[in-house]
């Protein structure tokens, strides 16, 4: 059993939760300041044994310590991107926050999942935008490939800041691996490593080295 779970974890944390792409600055252009990226579990779909009640509150306090510039969402209920939205937009007055959410599948429903508290749940992405207001392309969607033995089908959601950079997140499968890396090798901008590797080996280590094919 611990080796399984040893592999379970491998698998999970090859794709790296929020896979940020920065387009290259145009010949003459500054070089733009690095992007502080914040990933966030807020377990508050209501029926996890983490919930609280209390996540998206704490995590508004992170916004404003950490003032990041993409946060990613993962166990949220729709109306948390919004809450969180509206907390970013204050610490950076004037910017363009752009929200994403992206619903999991239910599949004993063939709809949405949801929350306790009836919202779609899923996840979810804060990105800034600075400067003059660009074009920016939300995509996102389920995978194809999903644990048929599990009633969420696992989501995945990207935010193209077209000039700037494009910031993308999931919440990979974590009961297969073969799942898990088959939905991280179709992600865009993820990292990812094969799950037959040995188990407790370097997830980042391995991940660091290639791109998925």
């Amino acid at each position: 059993m611990r080796g399984r779970v040893a592999r379970r974890i491998a698998a999970v944390l090859a794709c790296v939760a929020a896979a940020v792409l920065a387009a290259t600055p145009a010949p003459g252009e500054a070089a733009r300041p690095p992007l502080r990226v914040l990933q966030l579990n807020l377990c508050d779909s209501g029926f996890a044994g983490c919930y609280t009640g209390r996540a998206v509150a704490v995590a508004a306090g992170e916004l404003r310590t950490h003032r990041p510039d993409v946060v990613t969402l993962n166990e949220i209920c729709a109306g948390d991107v919004e809450a969180l939205g509206t907390v970013l937009a204050w610490v950076f007055p004037g910017d363009t926050i752009v929200r994403a959410f992206e619903p999991a599948g239910d599949r004993r429903s063939g709809g949405p999942f949801a929350c306790v508290n009836g919202e779609e749940y899923g996840i979810g992405l804060l990105a800034r935008v600075t400067g003059p207001r660009r074009a920016t392309v939300i995509d996102g969607g389920l995978y194809p490939d999903q644990d048929v033995d599990d009633p969420e089908e696992r989501a995945w959601v990207c935010v193209h800041a077209r000039g700037a950079y494009q910031a993308c997140t999931t919440h990979l499968a974590n009961t297969v691996p073969a799942v898990a890396f088959a939905q991280c090798r179709i992600t865009p901008g993820c990292w990812c490593r094969s799950p037959r590797a040995e188990p407790g080996a370097s997830a980042t280590r391995d991940a660091a080295a290639r791109s998925c094919p």
